[in-house]
């Protein structure tokens, strides 16, 4: 992670600093949080102002490496490392997985649920309402769920809750999980669903899809399609634990890394998004760089057919035996990575996107702008 040298913040307060993603398919975290003030050197709340104390008032620039996508920004269909991205600062689920620590909290649930049983109530956050000023229902949750786990919407995220057999409602602030079996890690799995306004969906799919309603920290403005650039603005109707630190937000789409890294290195912009290795020390020359796990899996893919000679294990042992990780770590990632000891990205994370500090190859990478390879990202003045 980079930040401009004339007045870097800490690196929780800018992975904290906006609230709302982390993690969907390998992806990774929001770039947003603190808003510069104005330090009295000629600089203003806009972008390429220099990072310091957060402004409540203030305007976070940012530059992103990933493009738009095609599939819309609805949280049942989206798969896009930009959208998803998007998503966790616009929108909640009952739960949300810290973007740094990867702990999970309490979103719209009043509490962290139970993981003992088979039928679990949640209480919803009292308050809570989308960015329409529509009051968050027991109904809305059961409708969120209830389309992730419909087959014929064939939904991405139906498989991260298998054993979720029915969602219904209790009373007018409660909901009733029926689970196939105790699960350990129901509270984690509730974040892959955002919770959505059902009269909204019902009333333009398409509309939705273009510009979803949430009931997260920041609702968003423009969504890039014709200016490539995602525009914020702060909820402040916002009653979560992950309030917006600015009033509002900037994200160039920049994928091209050389202009990413210009954007930065010309106060464009306040921070970027995974930065190429090889920049690391040229940007440490007007900058600060720091490295945050992330989740980029470097792996092996194996013809596993009867008459392919890795379909006998010993040959696909002997392959992985053959490879210097230590080596292709220090000269292929530039050290910003750590081997890898299984294929879960759960507390260890390597993939570098806005900051980078040694994890696994997993490579480096933060969780707000999504992190799948290896990099290092930036900041300048705050990202979630």
């Amino acid at each position: 992670m980079i930040t401009n040298s004339t007045g870097p913040i800490g690196r929780r307060g800018f992975l904290r600093g906006t609230a709302a993603i982390a993690g969907a398919a390998g992806i990774v975290a929001g770039i947003g949080a603190c808003a510069p003030r104005d330090q009295g050197s000629g600089s203003s709340d806009g972008g390429g102002a220099p990072a310091g104390e957060a402004d409540p008032d203030g305007h976070i620039e940012a530059a992103i490496s990933y493009e738009l996508g095609t599939n819309g920004y609805d949280p049942m269909t989206t798969s896009a490392a930009l959208t998803v991205a998007v998503n966790w600062h616009t929108l909640e689920g009952l739960t949300e997985l810290h973007p740094v620590t990867r702990e999970v909290y309490a979103a719209l649930a009043t509490e962290l649920p139970s993981t003992d049983g088979t039928s679990i109530d949640i209480a919803l956050r009292e308050g809570a309402v989308f960015h329409d000023g529509s009051p968050v229902t027991p109904e809305d949750v059961v409708f969120s769920f209830e389309r992730v786990l419909d087959p014929e919407n064939a939904s991405l995220y139906s498989q991260f809750i298998p054993f979720i057999e029915s969602v219904e409602k209790k009373d007018d602030t409660t909901v009733t999980f029926t689970l196939a079996h105790p699960t350990g890690v129901f509270a984690e799995r509730l974040s892959t669903v955002k919770i959505v306004p059902q009269a909204a969906v019902d009333a333009d799919p398409d509309a939705f899809d273009s510009n979803p309603i949430g009931s997260g920290p920041w609702t968003m403005t423009d969504s890039s399609a014709a200016s490539r650039i995602v525009e914020f603005e702060r909820n402040d109707d916002y009653t979560g634990p992950m309030p917006a630190q600015a009033r509002t937000m900037s994200w160039q789409v920049i994928p091209d890394p050389s202009t990413r890294t210009n954007a930065l290195q010309s106060q464009t912009v306040q921070a970027i998004d995974s930065v190429p290795y090889l920049s690391i020390d040229q940007l440490k020359a007007g900058a600060e760089v720091e490295s945050v796990g992330g989740f980029g899996l470097l792996f092996a893919m194996f013809n596993n057919s009867e008459d392919n000679p890795f379909h006998d294990l010993k040959n696909r042992q002997a392959f992985l035996y053959a490879i210097d990780m230590d080596k292709v770590i220090e000269t292929g990632l530039s050290g910003q990575a750590t081997a890898a000891s299984s294929s879960s990205t759960r507390g260890t994370t390597p993939s570098s996107r806005a900051g980078a500090r040694r994890r696994r190859p997993r490579s480096r990478g933060r969780r707000s702008c999504c992190s799948a390879m290896p990099g290092t990202a930036v900041r300048g003045s705050g990202a979630r």
